[in-house]
């Protein structure tokens, strides 16, 4: 008995309108992209932000550059936070020299050995994020992906719900414009 109340919208009656099973059909389509898409989207996220990383942590590696000038205490009469730009100049993989600009702490002197981050091809980059950030920032991407998805999911159904009660609007008006005459003869 208690299954026949509960799926009483789908089963068949005389009064059931076609807009009222598309209705079903749409919610039962966003609550399955809500329950399974949406969790397995921002997992996926989740990994492939983390994988990128991993790549991220393995191209990147460490040299010893050498300091071709000094770099300033403060700047423009203000103390720095703490990094500044300098010059430096190192040998790349392949066994070439090449300079470039880099933060530094301040008031290091020219021919200071420093440790400098390279990628692949020799080329000065950022160090590369460590494994509790990257794994902090593969979960907010997933999340973020997921809570993104379900808002689409979820505007998406209110869209089509409000289109079918504008429809089921427009087929009654137009009803009452056929029936309402008839009424009105009767009782008045």
């Amino acid at each position: 008995m208690r299954t026949t109340v509960r799926m009483w919208r789908w089963r068949s009656n005389p009064l059931r309108r076609r807009s009222d099973v598309l209705e079903r059909w749409i919610l039962l389509l966003a609550a399955l992209l809500l329950a399974v898409a949406v969790p397995l989207l921002g997992t996926v996220t989740a990994l492939h932000t983390d994988q990128a990383m991993l790549r991220q942590r393995q191209d990147r590696h460490t040299a010893t550059a050498v300091l071709t000038t000094g770099t300033p205490t403060a700047h423009g009469g203000y103390p720095t936070d703490g990094t500044t730009w300098g010059h430096v100049r190192w040998t790349a993989p392949d066994g070439t020299t090449r300079t470039g600009t880099t933060q530094l702490a301040p008031g290091l002197t020219s021919g200071t050995r420093t440790t400098v981050w390279l990628d692949r091809q020799g080329r000065l980059t950022t160090a590369p994020i460590s494994t509790r950030s990257a794994t902090a920032q593969s979960a907010m991407f997933g999340v973020l992906t997921g809570t993104c998805a379900a808002s689409l999911v979820a505007g998406g159904t209110n869209v089509a719900l409000w289109r079918l009660d504008t429809a089921r609007a427009r087929n009654w008006e137009k009803e009452w414009a056929d029936v309402g005459p008839r009424w009105r003869r009767r009782t008045g």
